[in-house]
């Protein structure tokens, strides 16, 4: 990806000095350093040679690097005692110090060594002193910190390097690990050493090449160039990818390979702006700086309106017509900018703007509901569905109860039914033979079934001419080959027609049978019911009791059938609150990392709930039946009691929906620095600040953009919230997606770790003009960063005087 570049620091050539004061004689030769520099495709290169420091070799050095196009910094690896054991550790100098200065010095103290050529800590703090300079230990490799699983830790040395961490501010720490690339070995020491009072420090590996005749080492050293760093390949640049490891120093397995995004802009022709000015533009962090009414958010929004057609929402519109560019008045009706992007279709890339919502937020930081929508929590529909199934339940157990009343009234009436008939059959006798004739029913006759059947086998028969057809067909297109086959199947198919026909014949036969039986039953049929009509009156009687007794005894056998089963499915009814599922629910369903809603009741106090407890009875209309209750409390825990109030309530004409609340009383709480506070005790700005984090995050999760858009977002808040919210906010969204941000604060450029500034400033002529330059930019004695300290902080000496008023003293290298 853009802006990633390949370096090695650990580099050894000619003109050595071992520990015992020996000088080995190397194999290297230019030609063969510039093989090197070629075959490992570095941007940054360091010759870092054993206890000198040889200015006339480093100027070769660098004179070939520039040949390759390779920037190159100057160093050296120092052997240091400790605890009696041999550390080496290397120091990167910054080609800006005296380096002349440095190499005499070094010198020096090595020739006034008579024995071995070990530095102390003392040395090195006197050879160092005034110098800027990128320490690199050795940690777990031979002659390391931490040489390997077998050998001591050397305590002095680790004691030594740990608190170089400490001091970072003053010199950036890289930890050197040749023989092990897992860096988490090396952090798991830093936690053991600093507990929670650290950072971990950047970790790296180099060629550590010495030039000879072995290939397979040169091979090795080779290969294990793969480190990069996401900034200028200088030494400003590398002290910046130091300070911001995490973000700007990767092994090429941990890059991020990223497109969709803007590369560059160019300023077209216009009368307000300083013409044809190209912006070099990062995948990554872009902070435009300047002063009031520099033209920061002028920039930012034509960007924006570049790709999206539109302004930004915090924009204010002074545009008369409609399209028009909020800034038209400057602008005017041509297009600002040229946008060059990768890939080249930037109008497709999704962008989202971050607007400033904290002015919103505290208009409601009291209503947790809101709150609650913010952090998208609010959303009750699985809590109700668990309330309403508990409900759904209760109302189930009302139901089973109302119809085992209704069938055991109806059973009731029918056993007195059955009574009344057998004492008026007894005491009333009669003949009863005429009513064995009873009336046939006539549904469903057998002619009609037959005369089904038959049509159905008649269509079979009108298909033998079609069906003949076919087979022939079939024959001619087999050239007659198998006709033999063909007419032995056509014989069966007449064969069975003709079966088909016999079958027909006899149905017909059959229904006409089944006709004349139908008819004279039907006769009989109207012979019983004339019969029956001119039977006396005590006959009538008897025969309506008679039947009333049939009906009566059917009834009563399923009533009873009813009420068993009724009994069997109360017994499968079993009522108690769901508390545990709620509480389950709300936990996982009502929650992320920074809100959650609770129940504001626990589950013992399910077990004596008032009858008039307003927080979970609805009593708003029924107050006055919920009086006339015989109970005055109800435990939702205990099935008994819930069923008991269900039957209460029907008393007084109430459903157990008119009373159950639906609504829960929930508690808000926050995360607040990783512990879980009820809103209630968090102030208001605390409030905001959570409610702040959770929307940026949640908008970009939700949106998965290729650019950011952010205009001023330090207005309103403290600095506080932009340090420990925004700026990491910053720094973790800048890796997957392009952001572009104006901002007056240094918080949000230099502690976010801007990767590209964009300086805005307004000319004697008053026309805007822009440029761009990375943090780190260093060129004809210029520093990106002395503009972005002017701009931001007034100048340096803001910032050294506040520090030292602190309590700190700021003297770079010390």
């Amino acid at each position: 990806m853009k802006g990633w570049h390949k370096i090695d620091l650990h580099q050894h050539t000619l003109h050595e000095i071992t520990y015992d004061g020996k000088e080995p004689q190397s194999l290297y030769t230019h030609e063969k350093f510039e093989n090197i520099l070629i075959e490992e495709a570095v941007e940054l290169k360091a010759v870092t040679n054993h206890n000198t420091l040889n200015i006339v070799d480093h100027i070769k050095h660098a004179l070939i690097c520039k040949k390759n196009n390779v920037n190159y910094l100057p160093g050296v690896e120092i052997d240091y005692l400790f605890d009696a054991k041999d550390i080496h550790a290397i120091t990167i100098l910054n080609p800006q110090n005296d380096i002349v200065s440095y190499s005499i010095k070094l010198n020096e103290i090595i020739t006034n060594k008579l024995g071995n050529k070990f530095l102390d800590k003392d040395e090195f703090a006197r050879l160092h002193e005034n110098m800027e300079f990128i320490f690199i230990p050795h940690v777990m490799k031979n002659k390391g910190i931490y040489p390997s699983k077998d050998v001591e830790i050397v305590e002095e040395a680790e004691d030594w390097v740990i608190n170089m961490i400490r001091n970072g501010i003053f010199v950036p720490v890289i930890f050197e690990n040749t023989q092990n690339y897992n860096k988490y070995s090396i952090y798991g020491k830093i936690e053991e050493l600093l507990l929670d009072d650290y950072q971990y420090p950047a970790c790296y590996v180099g060629s550590d090449y010495k030039f000879d005749n072995d290939v397979k080492r040169r091979n090795i050293a080779i290969n294990r160039v793969k480190h990069y760093i996401f900034s200028e390949p200088t030494y400003r640049g590398l002290e910046i990818s130091v300070r911001n490891h995490q973000t700007r120093m990767a092994h090429e397995s941990e890059i991020i390979s990223r497109s969709n995004y803007l590369e560059s802009i160019k300023i077209r022709d216009n009368k307000n702006f300083r013409n044809n000015s190209i912006l070099e533009l990062s995948p990554s962090l872009n902070v435009i700086i300047g002063g009031s009414g520099s033209g920061k958010t002028l920039l930012l929004n034509e960007i924006f309106r570049c790709i999206t057609g539109n302004d930004l929402k915090d924009v204010k519109n002074n545009s008369k017509r409609k399209g028009e560019s909020a800034y038209f008045s400057r602008i005017g009706k041509g297009t600002l900018l040229e946008i060059n992007s990768v890939p080249d279709d930037y109008k497709n890339f999704k962008v989202v703007e971050i607007p400033n919502i904290y002015t919103e937020i505290m208009k409601y930081v009291n209503d947790h509901e809101q709150l609650g929508n913010v952090f998208k929590i609010s959303n009750r529909s699985y809590v109700n569905s668990l309330i309403n199934d508990f409900i759904s339940d209760c109302n189930k157990y009302s139901e089973l109860m109302s119809d085992l009343e209704e069938e055991k009234k109806l059973g009731s009436e029918s056993l007195r039914n059955i009574f009344t008939s057998i004492e008026f059959l007894n005491t009333n006798p009669i003949e009863k033979s005429l009513f064995k004739l009873k009336p046939k029913n006539m549904a469903n006759l057998d002619s009609t079934k037959t005369r089904l059947i038959i049509e159905n086998d008649e269509k079979i028969i009108l298909k033998k001419d079609e069906i003949l057809k076919y087979f022939n067909d079939i024959n001619k297109t087999l050239y007659f080959e198998f006709k033999e086959v063909v007419e032995e199947i056509i014989d069966d198919y007449l064969f069975l027609l003709e079966k088909v026909k016999d079958k027909i014949i006899t149905f017909e036969k059959r229904k006409i049978e089944e006709m004349i039986v139908e008819q004279i039953q039907n006769l009989l049929n109207v012979a019983i019911r004339n019969s029956s009509t001119k039977l006396g009156q005590k006959e009538k009687i008897f025969k309506e009791r008679e039947e009333l007794l049939s009906n009566n005894q059917t009834t009563l056998i399923n009533c009873i059938k009813n009420v068993l089963k009724i009994n069997k499915d109360l017994a499968g009814v079993y009522l108690e609150y769901p508390f545990d599922q709620i509480k389950n629910t709300i936990e996982t369903k009502n929650a992320n990392e920074l809100a959650r809603f609770t129940l504001s009741f626990d589950k013992a106090s399910l077990k004596h709930v008032l009858t008039d407890d307003s927080d979970f009875i609805e009593t708003k209309n029924i107050s006055t039946k919920l009086k006339k209750l015989p109970i005055k409390f109800i435990d939702f825990l205990d099935d008994q009691s819930i069923k008991m109030f269900i039957n209460e309530l029907k008393k007084v004409t109430l459903d157990i929906n008119d009373v159950i609340k639906n609504d829960l009383s929930l508690t808000l709480e926050l995360n607040v620095n990783g512990s879980w506070k009820e809103a209630t005790t968090v102030n208001q700005g605390t409030i905001a600040k959570v409610s702040m984090e959770y929307y940026f995050n949640d908008i970009i999760k939700t949106e998965q953009p290729d650019i950011i858009f952010i205009d001023q977002p330090e207005n309103d808040v403290d600095k506080e919230f932009l340090t420990q919210t925004l700026a990491k906010f910053l720094i973790d969204k800048k890796m997957t997606s392009q952001i572009f941000i104006t901002s007056h604060d240094a918080i949000l450029t230099v502690n976010a770790d801007a990767n590209m500034i964009i300086q805005a400033d307004v000319d004697e002529d008053n026309k805007i003009n822009y440029m761009s330059y990375p943090l780190e930019y260093t060129e004809c004695n210029k520093v990106g960063t002395d503009n972005v300290a002017r701009i931001l902080d007034g100048g340096k000496q803001n910032i050294e005087k506040r520090y030292q008023i602190y309590g700190g003293i700021l003297k770079y290298g010390n």
